[in-house]
């Protein structure tokens, strides 16, 4: 310690900025080193507790860069764990050193954090899934729903990959990096990201994944991640008891081809919350029409799902009647409606054979595509299942008014008769609307 404080005065003195003492507080520059030093001690300092109140109450004295780590506690088993407060710096110089890892990173309530995923199912119940291609789906609709809700533009090599698998489970954790290095405002904010995530890898996934008894459809990710206070398995540490830590996956782009991290840097990167957490902005956890639509919608989102006629019949014919310009025997496949049945947030409708894309300009080989409706903003966009596609959607485009009344009249319940085909009065309405589509459908 000494050592620093005087190699500190020392290059103080050299710059000419080292005053006598310090003018509002009479102290001598030797002693506030002396101070300064020993506080940078104490935070460095590795507080072992039992209980994670007093290791949360630590950090509250402390402050600084101060974090709270957690370990598995073999002795007391049952789940119970040890709680480690010291900074970042100081638990990997340590970490590195311990053969054993069994250790998590806690998510205080109160800490900004980047988006963050368990993903995991078990194989035996999910025999002949290909997990490539629900991982793609997975981060193909992530990417998409980070665009629509918070205009957050990303691709894949923003995603950092660790796995942990076995032979009879597969388990990934993903870590996201978003630009400007922005953060959620804290774990329990991405819930509602995630329910709306869950809801779009249901609409027509690669694969439908089942539970552990194989009886119940689930979705690729886990949803109770996202509490207070919570505990997430660090880079290069397994279960108790068990030897498949997580490490990075040969699927992950994060770092270039010819890139070769250094463990420390993949830990540091794969950390929910990072080091400067305290620096960086956090997200605006709901625009205020997300907040509108959450109002309307108390109960958790639903999806719907048909093959035939959806419950807005007008809706399907103008759907159909646009597909037709492509091919004139189009039909839909499937319909999905995103939502609960009086409150509707979208509808997304597949086509048996349409394969014609915007992003390209003409039809692809084998790929499908979908149309989304959005019922909020009235409005349509093109989307694919294409690799080469991937996270890309065309313009919108409007939907005709008329429509939009009709869909208003189910939803409401309204008295009147559901009407089952397009009126002649409404049908000279859309009929300019179709006039116009060489400029309206625009690739």
């Amino acid at each position: 310690m000494w050592k620093n404080l005087s190699d500190g005065l020392e290059d103080e003195f050299q710059r000419g900025t080292t005053p006598a003492r310090n003018r509002e507080t009479s102290e001598p520059p030797i002693n506030r080193m002396r101070r300064e030093e020993e506080e940078k001690e104490e935070e460095e300092s590795l507080r072992w507790y039992s209980r994670q109140r007093e290791a949360m109450e630590s950090v509250n004295r402390l402050g600084g860069m101060t974090r709270i780590f957690t370990q598995e506690d073999k002795e007391r088993g049952n789940g119970a764990r040890r709680y480690l407060v010291t900074t970042v710096d100081r638990f990997w110089r340590e970490y590195c050193n311990w053969k054993l890892k069994h250790h998590y990173e806690l998510i205080s309530e109160h800490e900004r954090c980047r988006l963050y995923f368990d993903l995991e199912f078990e194989r035996e119940t999910n025999e002949g899934v290909d997990e490539i291609r629900c991982l793609d789906h997975f981060i193909h609709c992530c990417i998409l729903l980070l665009s629509e809700m918070f205009d957050i533009t990303v691709d894949r090599t923003k995603f950092l990959l660790l796995d942990s698998s076995s032979p009879v489970k597969f388990s990934m954790h993903i870590i996201v990096h978003f630009p400007s290095g922005l953060l959620f405002p804290s774990s329990p904010s991405i819930r509602h990201f995630a329910d709306r995530l869950r809801c779009r890898l249901l609409i027509d996934p690669p694969f439908k994944l089942k539970d552990s008894d194989g009886d119940e459809e689930i979705v690729i990710f886990d949803l109770s991640v996202y509490t207070r206070n919570r505990n997430f398995r660090l880079f290069l540490s397994s279960k108790l008891e068990k030897r498949i830590p997580f490490v990075r996956s040969l699927l992950c782009t994060f770092y270039p081809i010819d890139e070769f991290p250094s463990d420390q840097q993949i830990f540091l990167d794969s950390l929910c919350v990072p080091v400067d957490w305290r620096e960086r902005k956090a997200i605006e956890e709901k625009r205020e029409e997300e907040m509108r639509r959450e109002e309307r919608n108390k109960r958790r989102v639903d999806i719907r799902e048909g093959a035939d006629s959806s419950p807005f019949p007008l809706l399907d014919e103008f759907i159909l009647s646009v597909l037709s310009k492509w091919r004139t025997n189009e039909s839909i496949r499937k319909w999905t409606i995103e939502g609960d049945e009086q409150n509707p947030i979208a509808i997304s409708y597949y086509p048996s054979v349409g394969r014609f894309c915007f992003n390209i300009g003409r039809e692809h080989k084998s790929n499908g595509t979908y149309w989304r409706v959005d019922l909020d903003k009235a409005s349509m966009v093109q989307r694919c299942f294409d690799i080469e596609c991937r996270g890309i959607c065309s313009n919108a485009f409007p939907i005709p008014l008329i429509v939009m009344k009709s869909i208003k009249k189910i939803v409401n319940k309204d008295e009147e008769k559901k009407e089952k085909s397009i009126e002649e009065e409404d049908q000279s309405k859309l009929s300019t609307f179709y006039d116009q589509w060489d400029t309206v459908f625009e690739c």
